[in-house]
This record gives C-alpha cells, structure tokens and sequence, in this order.
C-alpha cells in the first residue's frame, strides 16, 4: 500500500502579500503584484544537474528591458531549485559576484529556504502540469518518505507492526556544503518517546509502535544518504533492511532589495562558471504573469512585521465584529519606556481623551521622515486600512550599514496597539484582550528580521 505525502499548503505559503477581504467591497480591496517573477533552477560545479524542477539545459533570454527601466529601484523576487549540498550563502555569494560582474547594484540579498513542495506547487500551475509526488523509498519491509516541510522530516512506515518493531536505525550523515567526494558519518539511532526527542541533535521518534509509525530528524546542516534498520520480531528474531535516502533539491526564496541595472546582463553573468563560482543551470523570467494574493473573509489572514529595504512594513489584523477606522501604534518602545507609557495610559480620567492624546503625539503626514535609529521619542504611528488588516510603512535607516546600530540600540523593541473608532459620535478606543482599550506587545520578529539584512 502506498502512502502519499500530504501537501499541507500551496502558493500563499510564501508570504508575500495580503489581499482582499470580500469581493463585493470594491473600495477595499488591495492586491500584490509582482512585476518581475522568476524561477530558476542552480546547479554546483556545473556538473551536478538538480532532480527535478526546470532545469532542461535550454537557455531562455530574459525580455529586453524598457530604456530607463534599471534605473528604477526593484525589488527582484527568485524563487530557486538546487542540489541538497548547496547552502544559502553560496547563492548569496553567486548573485553577489554576478550583480558586481553586471554592473548592477543591490542593497541586500535575503536568502530564505522553503519547503520544497512550494516549488512544486507553483511550476505545477505555472506550466499546467501535474504536481511531482517523489521523495519516498519503498521496500517490502517499510516505506521512507519526506514529510513537505522546510525544515526535513522522514516519515517511516514499517509494514508488519506491531508484530515486528525497529531496534536501531544507522543512518550516514554528510555536511551540507561539503566536498561531494567527502566520507559520510554513520550515525546509530535508538526509537525515543517524542518528549524525549532532541531535535538539535537529530532524533528517531516512535510515533506509534502499534501501527510501525516512526520519524527521523536529521542534525540541523546534516543531509542522510543511506540507512541500515535493525527489525526485531515478537519471538526476537533481528533482520537488518538497508538502503538509499532519495535526494531531493532544496529550494530558496531570494529577495533581492533595491536592486538597479539591466536584468538580462544579470541573467547572462550568473550563467557563467568564468565568472561566478556557483553558476546557474537556467533561468526562467515569467515577466508576463502577475501573482496576486487576496483575502476573501479569511481568519488566517497573514499579518506581522516585513522589512522592505530600509523601511519597516508593518501589518496588524483588525478586530473582530468591529470597525475600527484606523489602528495607531506607539513605537519604537524599550521595555522601561513600554511600562512608562502603560503607566500613562492607565492614568487617564477618561478613555475617550485617548483619540486626542495620541493626536499630539502622532505623526502628521507634513512630518518630515525621522528613521527610527536617529528618533529621540516614540511617536505614534497611524495604520491605515488594507485589505482584512492595517498597515504602514516606517523607515528604520537611512543605509544599510547602520543596521548593527539599530540592533545595538533596540536588541528588543516594542509597541502599544490602539483600534480606534470613528463614527457620528466621534472617536473612541476599541476595547480588546478582555476589555483593555489597548495592546502592548513585543515584536518577536524584530532579531530574525534583522538578522536577515546583517548577515
């Protein structure tokens, strides 16, 4: 019996943008789309093809750019397919030497693995053709299978549970990024409780011993290649079942920010092992299709903190069976100025002075534009309405060498929430989190975001 892997989620998994929330309310629908969409497939030593994918040695030229058009800032989003030995900062180091090599700039290259089956997805709709179903083993004594996560997960099926059960299972482990001609490791696992599992480490979990269900988690940086499992029967017989872990692609999204200069010289330099270290197989620019992401009532809507260049793109969900008008949001806030300003909030007589103290604090659309890093005082900020939610974009630096200044100054950063009503009566805070007329929070993404753009 065959049992197929479960593809968990599709195109809006990647997180690009928000969309509409009813279809009949025009005035309110607001889309993403992208102008310049590409998918690519990148192989290591130009010898090692990637499995699978559009990768078919055909080179397809990229359309010929309008005069003027390098000189406008773009963000170039790539959504790219390589050999499992690859890592991020080789591609990062590719299309650096490439845009250098192309006379084109860029401020940052964001490197971001996603799972595999995202690709799969989106070249199945793009090309019109059925989805790729690999990543499984199958022998008479059990079934190994990837589970479609970023990060990897095989699932393992032994087929005469719960008469017989997996005693050990060896696995050889090789460093991604290491030499292709490098000796494995073999390591030796035993089946633990999932509370017992160490995931730093690498774990094989016995999921349900009575049905044969098990999970292997490779060491994070490590990739299987071949595995020996040891099966002991009820009348303690051992056999020993040995093979392959099939190797499948990674697969990055790369945002490359603010990036300036002909595109086709870019396409053409990074094609060419003379002249970058880790060339590309192929390059597919889908410039004319628009990948749009819309909101239709949804409850999953996505919102949170991006960084788009120097500017932080801030989006917050609105309140539901209510319709604020606005969300304002007091930022950029220390811990001990966060419980200053809650301390301040609670001691106002009335709430409905809130609207008008938040006013003389808020930043006016005549303001000039104050990055965060040079502010003396948080201010706050209107969000306005887009698509399901609020957003707003708020500039954090004027360079992107000033990011390790940012972080040294805010390690953590925080924020107060306030949906605000407007209607004849006037204006009022919207009570929310059991009848509190605000929120404060921390921005839990603010390191990883930051991380991204210093590296």
């Amino acid at each position: 019996m065959r049992y197929p892997i479960v593809l968990r989620a599709s195109l809006p998994c990647l997180n690009l943008g928000r969309g509409f929330e009813n279809l009949s309310e025009t005035s309110r629908v607001r889309v993403l789309v992208l102008d310049l969409f590409l998918l690519a497939s990148l192989v290591l030593g130009g010898d090692v093809n990637a499995q699978q994918g559009l990768s078919s040695g055909r080179i397809v030229p990229a359309p010929k750019q309008a005069a003027g058009e390098g000189n406008v800032a773009q963000t170039l989003l790539l959504l790219v397919r390589c050999n499992p030995e690859l890592t991020a900062e080789q591609i990062r180091e590719t299309l650096q030497f490439g845009s250098a090599a192309a006379g084109c700039e860029v401020s940052q290259i964001v490197v971001r693995e996603v799972a595999p089956h995202t690709l799969d997805e989106v070249e199945s709709v793009l090309r019109l053709i059925d989805r790729p179903e690999g990543g499984e083993v199958n022998i008479e004594e059990l079934q190994l299978s990837r589970r479609p996560a970023v990060h990897t997960i095989w699932d393992i099926k032994l087929s005469k549970a719960p008469e017989e059960t997996i005693e050990s299972f060896d696995v050889a482990l090789q460093k991604i990024g290491s030499s292709a001609d490098s000796a494995p490791q073999w390591k030796t696992y035993r089946p633990v409780v999932p509370e017992a599992a160490n995931l730093e480490s690498g774990s094989f979990v016995a999921v349900s011993l009575r049905n044969g269900r098990y999970e292997f988690y490779p060491p994070p940086g490590e990739m299987p290649t071949e595995f020996r499992v040891s099966i002991i029967g009820e009348d303690g017989s051992k056999r020993e079942v040995t093979g392959k872990f099939p190797q499948l692609d990674r697969c990055f999204l790369i945002q490359m920010v603010n990036f300036r200069g002909d595109r086709a010289r870019l396409f053409e330099v990074v094609r060419n092992p003379a002249e970058v270290p880790n060339p590309f197989s192929d390059i597919k620019e889908r410039s004319n299709t628009a990948v749009v992401f819309g909101n239709i009532r949804g409850s999953t809507a996505v919102v949170g903190e991006t960084l788009d260049g120097l500017e932080l793109v801030v989006s917050v969900p609105g309140v539901p069976g209510r319709a604020p008008a606005r969300v304002w949001m007091l930022f950029p806030l220390t811990a001990e100025r966060l419980a200053q300003e809650e301390a301040n909030l609670k001691g106002l007589e009335q709430w409905t002075k809130l609207p008008e103290e938040i006013r003389r604090r808020a930043v006016k659309s005549t303001d000039p534009q104050v990055p965060i890093i040079d502010s003396e005082e948080p201010r706050w900020y209107e969000l306005v309405p887009a698509g399901s939610g609020f957003e707003q974009r708020i500039k954090l630096v004027t360079k992107p060498e000033d990011f390790p200044k940012l972080r040294q100054r805010f390690p953590r950063i925080y924020r107060i929430l306030v949906w605000e009503f407007e209607g004849g009566g006037g204006r009022a805070p919207i009570s929310v989190d059991g009848g509190r007329r605000y929120r404060s929070e921390e921005l839990n993404s603010w390191g990883r975001l930051l991380e991204a753009y210093i590296r």
